[in-house]
């Protein structure tokens, strides 16, 4: 089968991540996947191939001429250089869609702006978070990163497709000493009323991966205004205490009604919940240990399930 993957070319944020590693293992299974790369100021509604082709050949020379490389035959292949390993993402460069290709958005864009016959939408946070607005089009075969970011509405059959990404040579604790102080995650929860106008400690925000496990192993919390993050449980694995700072008026039920992102998570900075993120640092440890294989039991339900959809 043929896809094409929309998504930001940024590898520092989670979903762009988790979308170019699901492009890498397509291909690892045989098929032809390709990303569409989402560019800043190229507007997906209304969306002209012509002002996407110019302002990506501009981003030849300049944010990524150095992830770039240019092939005479194989037109631009990107190869991402992400927590010192490599996820093959090629991208994609033609001006059209075939009717036999499918095309995978995640839930924050607005509609079928690439014209595609065959859609897949898959929710990496609940629909309406980012933008305020649902546009979704008929026919879609959804799939929701995790049960807590589903809509029965759009996904009633609850189709689940969790891709991680982890390395262990970044991603590990290197300080066993005593710790004190916290460091704080704020990313997608810049926009909460609550967010202190100064935090009393270092931001991992917009950190390399190095940078990020460095802080992580030097703190004993890692305070996040982020309520989903895979943030929290790299945190864990280096030997930090993940806590939350709940969203006013939201109790840890709303929060993870499944109760399956609680685990090793403290919700709300008290000493029952911290010591209870603290016992519970195991249960982080076998997620990350079980993502190899999670994720080829998810690569190969989501193959399946596009083509006994699509075909």
């Amino acid at each position: 089968m043929k896809f094409i993957i929309c998504s930001p070319l940024d590898l520092n944020v989670g979903g762009p991540l988790v979308l170019h590693k699901l492009c890498e293992m397509l291909n690892n299974h045989g098929h032809d996947a390709k990303i569409f790369a989402m560019i800043p100021n190229v507007k997906m509604i209304n969306f002209s191939w012509n002002d996407w082709y110019l302002k990506l050949s501009k981003m030849r020379y300049l944010k990524f001429k150095k992830r770039i490389k240019v092939s005479i035959r194989g037109g631009l292949k990107f190869n991402f250089l992400t927590q010192n390993n490599k996820i093959y993402s090629p991208l994609y460069t033609k001006r059209y869609v075939s009717d036999d290709t499918i095309v995978v958005y995640p839930e924050i864009i607005d509609g079928n702006p690439l014209g595609a016959k065959k859609v897949v939408r898959w929710l990496l946070h609940r629909p309406g978070f980012h933008s305020g607005r649902i546009d979704y089009t008929e026919n879609e075969l959804f799939f929701a990163y995790n049960a807590v970011f589903n809509d029965v509405k759009y996904n009633p059959l609850e189709r689940l497709c969790t891709i991680s990404y982890f390395n262990n040579n970044v991603w590990k604790q290197i300080n066993f000493g005593e710790r004190k102080d916290a460091c704080y995650i704020v990313r997608k929860g810049a926009k909460r009323d609550d967010l202190p106008s100064n935090l009393d400690g270092e931001i991992i925000d917009n950190r390399s991966d190095e940078e990020i496990a460095e802080i992580f192993n030097k703190y004993k919390y890692c305070i996040s205004y982020d309520t989903m993050t895979f943030y929290l449980t790299l945190a864990a694995k280096c030997g930090c205490i993940p806590v939350i700072i709940p969203m006013p008026n939201i109790s840890i039920d709303e929060w993870d009604p499944s109760k399956c992102l609680r685990k090793g998570i403290a919700y709300g900075f008290d000493d029952e919940q911290t010591k209870r993120a603290a016992s519970e640092r195991d249960y982080r440890e076998r997620l990350i240990s079980e993502i190899d294989i999670k994720n080829e039991d998810n690569i190969s339900y989501f193959i399946k399930t596009c083509s006994s959809y699509f075909f």
